[in-house]
């Protein structure tokens, strides 16, 4: 008797299931289903996995952000007693805060290149710039040898692709590169809290400067409250990747590929599925019981709640 499972019931269970589409993100489906439809270079399938973890990077050092706004008290309590302070948190704090603004874009940089695999022969659609994309999806560019004319993006580029470009080149995107170039190959930027500390605040915003910016903003100041500067770019790239990536799930084959279950008793357990029936626990095919029902083999630990497992079954029954 198999038991029908429930997408909560999956989550914690030991050993640990591979196989959860109900948790995917976009970039994630993709990255496990684009075999079928595209072969991509060693380049872009990294591209692809850069895309995840440069984001998931992020996240990562946000939280780990968090914990070192703690720290500044002391910092703080060093500048009352001796009147001066190494302000050793603060410079720790600042480059982690230049790190994350570098991680949100290379998270995009890294989708620049599997946009320009997948549609690099179609016009304006640059292969060597992220900027260059964003501006051609938003105004397109002038063309022609002695008379110039503006061309846009080709229209057999998603509109989901062209439209998540053109909104980002109209409000987040440019201010993120200044901000990712004036970081790159210069100093760690400045937090401070001071101000707000000397009025009293119990829990004060944490400004963001970086005197590269001076170049091209015409002022150092990067965020008043850098953590509510930082949140709003990670949503909109966030929704940016999601746009992309969707579209991007939109273009693929609706055939089977081998996916992994999950790790048990040493053995990789694996299943057959498209990307488009790929819902839950019980989407596809079991691959792997033509070995493990045979005797002395170590049978799958969830054979009693996966539908996929029953599917074949009742296959055989039929048979």
């Amino acid at each position: 008797m198999v038991e029908e499972n429930k997408k909560d019931d999956l989550i914690g269970l030991k050993p640990p299931i591979s196989f959860v589409p109900h948790l995917w993100g976009q970039i994630w489906k993709f990255k496990l289903f684009h075999s079928s439809t595209y072969s991509f270079s060693q380049d872009v399938e990294s591209a692809i996995s850069g895309t995840y973890e440069h984001f998931d990077r992020y996240i990562t050092l946000m939280n780990l952000s968090k914990r070192l706004v703690h720290g500044l008290d002391k910092d703080y309590e060093e500048l009352i007693k001796k009147g001066y302070s190494t302000a050793i948190c603060y410079k720790e704090l600042a480059a982690i805060v230049d790190s994350m603004f570098c991680e949100l874009y290379s998270s995009v940089d890294c989708t620049r290149t599997v946009i320009a695999a997948v549609y690099g022969n179609y016009r304006c659609v640059p292969s060597d710039s992220t900027s260059r994309l964003f501006k051609y999806a938003a105004v397109g560019k002038l063309s022609g040898n002695q008379v110039k004319k503006l061309v846009h993006m080709d229209e057999r580029v998603p509109i989901e692709i062209r439209k998540a470009l053109a909104d980002g080149h109209n409000d987040w995107f440019p201010k993120l590169k200044n901000i990712r170039d004036a970081i790159n190959h210069s100093s760690i930027g400045y937090c401070s809290d001071l101000e707000r500390r000397k009025k009293g605040e119990l829990e004060p915003k944490i400004s963001y400067f970086h005197r590269s910016l001076a170049d091209k903003e015409g002022n150092i100041l990067v965020a008043e409250d850098i953590f509510k500067t930082l949140s709003d770019y990670e949503v909109k790239v966030n929704l940016f990747l999601g746009s992309v990536y969707y579209a991007l799930n939109q273009t693929l084959k609706d055939e089977e590929t081998t996916q992994v279950c999950g790790i048990f008793n040493g053995r990789a357990y694996l299943r057959l599925v498209s990307p488009y029936e790929a819902i839950d626990f019980n989407s596809g095919r079991c691959l792997s019981r033509e070995w493990f029902e045979k005797e002395d083999q170590p049978t799958c630990p969830y054979v009693n709640i996966c539908g996929t497992y029953v599917k074949n079954e009742n296959v055989d029954c039929l048979n």
